[in-house]
């Protein structure tokens, strides 16, 4: 797999077109869009030619100006990826609805956007961080049906509580199968605090003894609370890559081949 096609799997919320067509805003009210009047959204697009400059135009006015703006630019595979993260502009927008473009080899154009004079404010999970995890934790124990997973590998969670965290955080893992039996493990947890909530939250890692086949359950302590997942059982081989072994990823999170398309990969414990 290509890195053009790699990319073309994460769609952008600033989405761009290499013609002036395919963009559907109808210029009424206000474009879905919004940004602040000191940056603009973060994009990419991969051309077949260097940057040249990148343009913006008060929409309608047909008046287009160039704008500065802080863009990494990589040669691969034949195609140049402009990338823009959203730094910061000099000098500032003015409110109201803009075009945008970037001519680079060939002409992108971007859907308008509106430049409001706000801030962020709030900085929280959402609602459906919580409920599109499967791998749950609570502090009553689950009586269900066990999750399939990796044998090499805890799943990743990610759970909240009202209970702030009161000690150093204790990590059992229980083996239903053999009379509840248990052994502290070490799980890198990451624990925030956020509007008066304490999350708990693991990005998942390898394990440096693989699981045998059976059914677990994790306990998490914090000193005055324990919080219990739901039952799983280890299964080794189901995934394409080897046990013990992980896909590399680049910056994008795009999984990283060798010329004959192969995927790169790293040992579970290095």
């Amino acid at each position: 797999m290509s890195v053009y096609n790699c990319h073309k799997q994460q769609p952008q919320p600033w989405m761009s077109y290499i013609s002036r067509n395919k963009i559907t805003y109808s210029g009424d009210c206000c474009p879905a869009l919004v940004t602040n009047t000191y940056s603009l959204l973060p994009f990419q697009v991969i051309s077949s030619g260097n940057i040249e400059r990148c343009e913006i135009s008060v929409y309608g006015s047909g008046v287009w100006e160039e704008i500065t703006l802080t863009i990494d630019s990589i040669l691969s595979e034949g195609f140049y990826f402009h990338s823009y993260n959203g730094d910061s502009i000099s000098p500032e927008l003015e409110c109201g609805v803009y075009e945008f473009r970037v001519i680079a080899g060939e002409m992108w154009w971007f859907e308008p956007i509106m430049v409001e004079d706000f801030e962020f404010t709030e900085n929280a999970y959402k609602i459906r961080d919580l409920l599109m995890i499967p791998f749950k934790f609570s502090e009553q124990q689950f009586e269900t049906l066990p999750l399939i997973a990796p044998c090499d590998s805890i799943l990743p969670f990610m759970f909240t509580t009202t209970n702030p965290t009161e000690g150093m955080l204790e990590v059992y893992l229980y083996d239903v199968c053999n009379n509840c039996e248990a052994v502290e493990i070490d799980l890198d947890i990451h624990v925030r605090t956020i509007a008066g909530m304490t999350y708990y939250y693991y990005e998942g890692g390898c394990l440096e003894t693989f699981l045998e086949c059976g059914i677990y359950k994790i306990e998490i302590v914090d000193g005055a609370h324990s919080y219990w997942s739901v039952p799983f059982a280890p299964e080794c081989g189901i995934s394409d890559i080897p046990d013990g072994y992980r896909p590399l990823t680049d910056f994008n999170g795009c999984v990283m081949r060798d010329e004959f398309g192969n995927i790169l990969t790293e040992v579970c414990n290095e």
